[in-house]
């Protein structure tokens, strides 16, 4: 992965090369998610833009995604094993079943389960952010979430709470679609100069200067300075445009633009340019990719489902009595059951 190498100094074909290596991943679990119809969602033309967010980050920062950003959980160091586990309801589930396919979570790893409503971990990594500075423990917290996010209360509630208590938190707002959509202004990166914070932009399909972006604002935070708002504008491949009565007007939906805009195809590009890798590499990184997600789905398929027990555990920090109780009369509810069969 390209979070576990010391990318700062390296060239840039060598960066390119490892965030390719992370891509490739990241497409490769996204393609299989779709054959599995598991209702996870995709992240198709987010992988550079989850790939350079990643590397700008310490294993120590906490990561809140919304559900087309949790698959950077595997970018920090997730098993494929469990990350389909979860997304078939298998025992291997990080969260036991308790969550909707794709919303996984990682605790080890600092990656927080997502939910569907547009925009709720914003506010929670403002208030996860104010608990770290308040313990001075040098963390910071990240939120990534679409641009569907910036028309919510939710978003004005987390930047404000964040600029008031000047909490070391990043948001990033990874904008895939017609903005015009959901609020008036030119881009995302302008509303930062209401709650008195950073901004900063970048190509979300250049994993390179995503890293750049990202970087300068989780430096800052780290720094003291407050919350920051990257706006990372991402391509937006045909099978995810809104319908044509929906589109602006000049709206492009074509393959051959998404051929052309697809992150992974441009980071390709540059490698066949600057090297190490030749098509023919390149095309084994492709199936070595898909040859893992494979025997993860395969091992993940056969695992049983959760120990329905375990609902009554993690219910509160500490199980309560009634709780204990609870479970004990349903445990032997269903020992009974099973002798009667």
């Amino acid at each position: 992965m390209a979070t576990q190498l010391s990318l700062g100094l390296a060239p840039a074909h060598v960066r390119l090369d490892a965030f390719h290596r992370d891509m490739a991943l990241l497409r490769a679990v996204d393609d299989a998610s779709r054959h599995l119809d598991g209702g996870a969602p995709s992240c198709l033309g987010l992988e550079a833009a989850l790939a350079g967010t990643c590397v700008a980050l310490s294993e120590k920062d906490w990561v809140l995604p919304g559900p087309r950003q949790a698959s950077i959980a595997l970018l920090r160091g997730a098993s494929l094993v469990a990350w389909f586990a979860q997304l078939l309801g298998r025992s291997a589930d990080p969260a036991r079943g308790r969550q909707a396919p794709g919303h996984a979570s990682f605790r080890s790893l600092h990656v927080v389960s997502p939910t569907s409503l547009p925009g709720s971990q914003l506010p929670i990594a403002a208030g996860v952010a104010r608990a770290m500075k308040l313990a001075r423990r040098g963390e910071v917290a990240l939120a990534a979430c679409g641009h569907g996010a910036v028309a919510t209360d939710r978003f004005h509630v987390g930047l404000n709470f964040a600029a008031v208590a000047k909490s070391p938190v990043v948001f990033v707002v990874l904008t895939q679609g017609e903005l015009a959509r959901v609020t008036a202004s030119r881009n995302v990166a302008v509303k930062a100069s209401a709650y008195g914070m950073q901004a900063f932009e970048a190509d979300g399909g250049d994993p390179l200067a995503v890293e750049a972006a990202v970087r300068a604002a989780v430096e800052s935070a780290r720094a003291g300075q407050g919350p920051s708002l990257v706006d990372v504008r991402c391509p937006v491949p045909p099978a995810l445009q809104p319908p044509k009565a929906l589109r602006v007007v000049g709206a492009s939906t074509s393959d051959d633009a998404w051929a052309e805009a697809d992150p992974l195809a441009r980071v390709e590009r540059l490698l066949a340019q600057k090297g190490p890798l030749d098509a023919a590499g390149l095309s084994a990184r492709h199936d070595d990719a898909r040859r893992r997600v494979a025997e993860a789905v395969a091992v993940a398929m056969e695992l049983p489902a959760p120990e329905p027990s375990l609902l009554f555990d993690d219910v509160f920090a500490r199980m309560t009595a009634a709780l204990r109780s609870q479970r004990r009369d349903w445990l032997a509810d269903r020992a009974f059951a099973e002798l009667e069969d």
